[in-house]
């Protein structure tokens, strides 16, 4: 059980995001409880890309995780293997299931309303296995439901759980204005007191770099700002911050040889601070040899965290002043996400007054 003042992060889990995850550091990772959302090109035939992940097995997956994230609990999701209803999704649940207990993982399966009968029936054998409870994850619609109370009744009869059992997330995806306050989200959900745990998720980095300029730009960290500024007021019970990180919330996967910039992605205060740089495979551009520039110029900027405060930020500060090997698409996003995630920790204590070192 955790309280408002946690972080769950949204980690597809590929080889970026595993890395970072296992780069935080053991007294802060009592912070964090990570939504992982396996993706289809972890389970596919590899293109042959060079940066492309390669292809796992399900029980391979349950040990990179051991390896990354060890026993503490954790949130799993396979809604994109096809979509949420589909039976790749059912079938890749039930074979996790034995493999993550094989190798002692704390599981806590994610479903919602709208997942097959299938995937329900997943859902409910993991429970029975892992005894760690369920993640209820609503969507934007759900919330407006007027059935919304009976159907999570049924739901969680079926697995045979009370709502003390389960832990609720109301996933609103893309951040935008128009999105209702927390108060009202709050008085959407029944029975709010007796969840097991509560976290409003939503995600705000823009969907590509595409129209950004060269050099230092700032995107505003809406999903951040609108929690902060939410969780001041009065409300029936304060959520945990829930996020996509520096990844756009709706996930598509990337083409097998993309031209990516050579770009840092950087979590500051407010904002995101993208150090952009252009497409690695331009004709006569400066190819990677960008990004230990572009990490020369972040660690000049004031609002660079210095090289103690996360693996992230050593390797952006070593980068910097060492760029013989600068890096590919994997260990840039490796260390914007890691950053990221301490970064988090760090506000989400400073607003309660506690020691980001330590559990709350």
């Amino acid at each position: 059980m955790f309280s408002d003042r946690h972080y769950v992060p949204v980690l597809r889990w590929k080889a970026a995001e595993r890395s970072a995850l296992a780069a935080v550091e053991p007294a802060k990772r009592t912070f964090i409880t990570p939504l992982i959302e396996p993706v289809p090109r972890l389970f596919l035939p590899s293109k042959r890309n060079p940066n492309a992940d390669p292809t796992f097995t399900i029980g391979e997956i349950a040990q990179h995780i051991r390896a990354s994230w060890g026993r503490s609990p954790f949130f799993v999701d396979f809604l994109h293997l096809n979509g949420s209803d589909s039976p790749e999704a059912a079938s890749a649940l039930r074979l996790f299931t034995p493999y993550a207990r094989a190798v002692g993982l704390t599981v806590i399966p994610v479903t919602g309303l709208n997942r097959s009968t299938a995937y329900q029936e997943a859902v409910a054998a993991a429970v029975r296995t892992n005894q760690a409870g369920v993640c209820i994850r609503l969507c934007r619609d759900d919330t407006t439901k007027h059935a919304l109370a009976s159907e999570l009744t049924r739901l969680l009869a079926h697995l045979n759980l009370s709502h003390e059992d389960s832990d609720l997330i109301i996933d609103l995806a893309i951040n935008r204005q128009s999105d209702p306050g927390f108060g009202p989200l709050c008085a959407s959900a029944p029975v709010l007191g007796r969840w097991r745990t509560f976290t409003i998720l939503s995600g705000a980095f823009p969907a590509n770099l595409t129209g950004m300029p060269l050099g230092p730009n700032l995107r505003p960290r809406l999903d951040w700002r609108r929690w902060r500024d939410q969780s001041r007021t009065s409300l029936p019970r304060r959520s945990a911050f829930g996020d996509y990180t520096i990844q756009h919330p709706v996930f598509s996967e990337p083409v097998v040889f993309p031209n990516v910039s050579a770009s840092i992605r950087y979590t500051i205060e407010s904002d995101w601070l993208i150090m952009r740089g252009e497409g690695v495979r331009n004709e006569g551009g400066a190819g990677y040899d960008q990004w230990p520039a572009n990490a020369l110029l972040l660690s000049e900027q004031p609002q660079f965290c210095g090289s103690r405060f996360s693996y992230g930020d050593r390797y952006i500060a070593d980068m910097a002043v060492h760029p013989q090997q600068p890096g590919n698409p994997r260990t840039w996003l490796q260390a914007g996400i890691n950053h990221h995630l301490v970064f988090v920790i760090r506000q989400i204590a400073s607003l309660t007054g506690l020691s980001a070192a330590a559990e709350p």
